[in-house]
């Protein structure tokens, strides 16, 4: 949960960063800008998150597939 809080305040961050300095003309924002560009946030907070916790499977997978290796060896 910690890791998934960080991404989302430095997505925050940008988003709210990349909104004040002119992205809002991109993205036609009807109502507030700034609580549109956080509930973008966090959106893009779950799908970085997702695949940060993809990555540490297959970091383990990998692990155990090289162990699995070394004991056929052996």
């Amino acid at each position: 949960m910690k890791l998934f809080l960080k991404i989302f305040a430095g997505l925050l961050i940008f988003m709210e960063c990349f909104i004040f300095l002119g992205g809002f003309v991109l993205i036609d924002f009807r109502s507030s800008p700034y609580l549109t560009g956080a509930v973008w946030a966090f959106l893009l907070s779950f799908f970085v998150y997702a695949l940060w916790r993809l990555s540490d499977h297959i970091e383990e997978l990998e692990k155990r597939v090289r162990d699995l290796e070394e004991q056929k060896r052996n």
